[in-house]
């Protein structure tokens, strides 16, 4: 018999249960392990209310997985922050790498039926919102958001597309059953596909890493208005493009401005162009930086 040993000079992990996973093979070679934090999970589950015990051991993997680890890296430095909350003091080092922006797909096709519904509204100012669709991305507020819209401006030619699907659908479509302007249109396999149809994408979330959707949209040179959470905060900086979650006729009356005013949208976009040029940048090779830096150690 023969076998082949693998000897790593260092052990890469994307999310803590997979560092985790590498405790005894980092016991055994002493090798030092990077890892990269997409998302806190023990905070998702508090805000999707996950059970007790469920909530206990995932958090219990996870800091075994981050303890194990040389170097954590974030995407936000509100991400760093709560990391060092949650694991309290530690040697452990930590360093901040966001996501970056990749050129936009130019051959994406709409689905058919969304083509059709939206050339029915085409004078419609059109939102878009996209995710799983649970507490933590807050679907609810915005509905809550387009009804006062809808109440004070009856005549406001307004469509909002919901793409994805989760444990709320259904909760969210009796939400919105009286409300005319919004649409649920499920999972779209590329999102990108819509970007040319919409006027503005909306995320409402309570908590993020560094959102998918967000950054694609950016990444499309659409405006984009997000909830005025940390992580948002971080990734926009203007006020803008940011709103409270206190107070959904907030939004409301910003949508109508965005609606009712050209030039406001124009800024918005302005602003938006201006941060996706803060996250065009080759992550790949600054990720690799990190790594090897962190073999010296």
């Amino acid at each position: 018999y023969s076998s082949i040993r693998i000897r790593p000079d260092a052990y890469v992990a994307f999310g803590a249960f997979y560092s985790a996973m590498l405790l005894l093979a980092k016991t055994v070679h002493r090798k030092p392990l990077t890892l990269f934090l997409r998302s806190l999970v023990f905070k998702i589950d508090e805000i999707t209310e996950k059970a007790f015990i469920v909530r206990k051991i995932a958090a219990f993997v996870e800091r075994i997985g981050m303890k194990n680890a040389d170097r954590i890296i974030c995407m936000t430095k509100a991400m760093q922050s709560e990391l060092s909350i949650f694991l309290g003091k530690t040697a452990t080092k930590s360093s901040i790498l966001p996501n970056n922006i990749l050129p936009a797909p130019s051959n994406a096709v709409a689905p058919e039926e969304i083509d059709r519904l939206l050339k029915e509204r085409n004078e419609h100012f059109t939102l878009l919102s996209a995710g799983v669709l649970d507490q933590r991305k807050n679907i609810s507020f915005l509905l809550e958001s387009v009804r006062l819209l809808e109440l004070q401006n009856p005549n406001c030619k307004i469509t909002l597309l919901i793409a994805g699907d989760g444990p709320l659908k259904t909760k969210l479509e009796e939400q919105a059953k009286e409300l005319s302007s919004v649409f649920f249109i499920g999972w779209v396999p590329d999102l990108a596909s819509l970007y040319p149809l919409v006027d503005l994408m909306i995320h409402p979330s309570l908590h993020e890493g560094m959102p998918n959707t967000l950054m694609e949209a950016l990444g499309s040179e659409l405006p984009v208005l997000a909830s005025d959470i940390p992580e948002h905060r971080e990734i926009l900086e203007h006020d803008s493009l940011l709103f409270p979650l206190s107070d959904a006729k907030h939004l409301a009356e910003t949508l109508k401005e965005l609606i009712q005013n050209k030039e406001q949208l124009s800024s918005i976009r302005t602003l938006a162009l201006e941060r996706k040029q803060a996250y065009e940048f080759d992550w790949g090779e600054q990720a690799v930086e990190l790594v090897f830096d962190n073999c010296d150690l």
